[in-house]
């Protein structure tokens, strides 16, 4: 029996009319892409109670003055296109299968597996692992597909290669969670905070130079294999239990001199906006940025992302850009990486690039 219907991933960006495009949500109708899934609940012999998550489904809609709640129940929509006669996936029809192969990249074995042991270093069952979900751009839109799936394959290379070549102060990779031959997720070593919420904690205080010279050590050793980071920021620097600084979300990672739009692209405020392709600079002019945050975390010019203690900033415990659009692994400080898994979350490539 089916239970509960719980919102997976909306996005309101399809088709919009009103009187502008930035107002959407005050705009008199709006098409809208809900994929979601069905939560099966059934008792088993024991007595417990299993719930199981039914593969995506997605279901096109006219929502009037949508406003994007963040529990949406969408079991009123998925009645009323059952009722409507429609074929599936018609606007105002009933849902059809979600196919994920549009933003998973397929698994090959070169990549590690999570669950399956692969070294003598491998994971100890009392690993504390976290789960980077992965999420899409805009479902509806094949290329948004094709480039969020670049990303994370993109991501899930440069982690295996830094899993032969470990670092201290890099994320640990875990393997791939693999579904239907598809990857779903990324396994990553647990952390506990991130670097604006490790600010929040006075009783502690932070060694601010400690910190930096991890980062910088971090940078230093990527830089080392070819590779430029360029997404240096708050929310991409973790720290573990004994307060060791993390660098983590490597989905814009690219070797040198590569165009930034190969990947998930930098993040305003944090980067220089003029700067077209992945090179070092990108890196040690973010961590400059990132200094003087952390030196005077509650300055203005940080804006919504200033820190202030007793509560954080606007954007405070996002993480890795987590996810635009609905998405987003989002890094906290209750113990969860938070490596961008998700949308675009703020990112952008230059501007004379976008078009």
């Amino acid at each position: 029996m089916v239970e509960v219907l719980r919102r997976w991933l909306l996005h309101a960006f399809s088709n919009c009319h009103g009187p502008s495009e930035a107002n959407y949500a005050d705009g008199p109708y709006l098409y809208t892409a809900i994929v979601y899934h069905e939560i099966v609940s059934y008792e088993q012999e024991d007595g417990t109670r299993e719930h199981i998550d039914s593969a995506p489904l997605a279901l096109r809609v006219v929502l009037e003055n949508w406003s994007d709640p963040p529990d949406y129940d969408v079991r009123p929509l998925v009645e009323k296109g059952k009722d409507s006669g429609l074929p599936a996936g018609a606007i105002g029809g009933p849902p059809l299968p979600f196919d994920a192969a549009l933003v998973r990249p397929k698994y090959v074995s070169a990549y590690r597996l999570y669950g399956k042991q692969t070294d003598a270093d491998a994971i100890k069952p009392d690993d504390a692992v976290f789960i980077k979900k992965l999420f899409a751009v805009d479902w509806a839109n094949p290329d948004e597909c094709e480039k969020y799936r670049t990303w994370v394959e993109a991501e899930v290379r440069i982690l295996e290669k830094l899993a032969h070549t470990p670092h201290p102060n890099i994320v640990a990779f875990r393997g791939c969670v693999v579904e239907d031959g598809l990857i779903a997720g990324i396994a990553l070593e647990a952390c506990v905070n991130d670097l604006r919420g490790r600010l929040q904690d006075t009783t502690t205080p932070l060694d601010v130079d400690e910190c930096l010279a991890q980062v910088t050590a971090a940078l230093t050793h990527l830089h080392g294999l070819g590779y430029c980071h360029n997404d240096v920021k708050p929310e991409n620097i973790m720290f573990r239990a004994d307060d060791t600084a993390v660098l983590i979300d490597f989905d814009s990672c690219l070797p040198a001199e590569a165009r930034l739009d190969a990947g998930k692209g930098t993040t305003p405020l944090w980067a220089d906006p003029a700067s077209k392709t992945s090179s070092v600079t990108n890196d040690w002019h973010a961590l400059a940025r990132l200094e003087q945050f952390v030196r005077d975390p509650t300055a203005d010019e940080w804006g919504d992302d200033k820190v202030i203690y007793g509560r954080s900033g606007g954007r405070s415990g996002r993480s890795g850009g987590g996810g635009g659009g609905g998405g987003g692994g989002g890094g906290n400080s209750s113990g969860n990486n938070g490596s961008g898994s998700g949308s675009g979350g703020g990112k952008h490539t230059p501007a004379s690039d976008r078009g």
